[in-house]
């Protein structure tokens, strides 16, 4: 004869009771249309908190202009942001509860997978267009092979139309004194000496020293840049091994 153990304790009770109707409730779909509305509210609650918080970070670390840049640049992305979708996103609110209430599920298996498709095509294009468009205004902005089709150029070229249309204005000087900058579009002028001449008979002890300091300045300042741009390859190649 076999002895066997019989558990003759009381149920376990749960730790909460939820009512019959919080129950129904969580298992019908009005409820867990509700519960997914209030899930991606809170989603945004606290998205917009974060958002505000990290806002007020990057101003602070970054700084006025850097900032600027930043806020520019993002503003755009939510612009495009907002476009490249095509409004798929809005449209599978209004096509798959109503797919789903009919029953057809392949039209429903069509919509998902033809708006991921025209989704990731659509982003994939603007990307590929920003990138270029990203990159050509770099090497325009910052190549040297490019410098003739730069928009500094562009403006360059316009605005010096302007000053030869205009009868009223006699003389433009500039304060380039290399092949830097714009002076590297005028590739047809001729180089000038800048000359000092004393009228006086004899001359005079003033206009010599002053004509011997002014050359002293300007072999100092000649050398200081020589120095200035040494540094600076220097620092570009430490930075590049680096």
């Amino acid at each position: 004869m076999a002895v066997t153990d019989i558990d003759t304790s009381p149920p376990r009770r749960p730790l909460v009771r939820i009512p019959d109707r919080v129950k129904a409730w969580l298992a019908s779909d009005h409820g867990k249309a509700q519960r997914f509305a209030g899930t991606a509210f809170m989603i945004r609650v606290a998205s917009a908190a974060v958002v505000f918080l990290s806002q007020i970070l990057l101003a602070r670390w970054m700084g006025s202009f850097e900032f600027g840049t930043y806020v520019y640049v993002w503003t755009w992305v939510l612009l495009l942001g907002d476009v490249v979708h095509l409004g798929v996103p809005l449209t599978a609110q209004r096509f798959i509860p109503e797919y789903t209430q009919r029953k057809s599920f392949e039209n429903l298996r069509g919509y998902l997978i033809g708006s991921r498709w025209i989704t990731f095509t659509a982003a994939t294009a603007a990307a590929l267009i920003g990138a270029f468009a990203v990159y050509a205004i770099w090497k325009t902005a910052y190549d040297e092979r490019f410098q003739v089709i730069s928009p500094g150029m562009l403006l360059l070229e316009d605005y010096t139309s302007a000053f030869l249309a205009d009868k009223s204005i006699v003389c433009v000087d500039s304060c380039a004194q290399d092949d830097t900058g714009y002076m590297a579009t005028w590739i047809e002028r001729q180089p000038m000496a800048d000359m000092w001449i004393d009228v006086r008979r004899g001359g005079s002890m003033s206009f010599r020293t002053l004509g011997t300091l002014q050359k002293w300045y300007r072999d100092a300042r000649a050398t200081a840049k020589r120095n200035h741009l040494a540094l600076q390859s220097w620092r570009k190649r430490q930075n590049s091994k680096g």
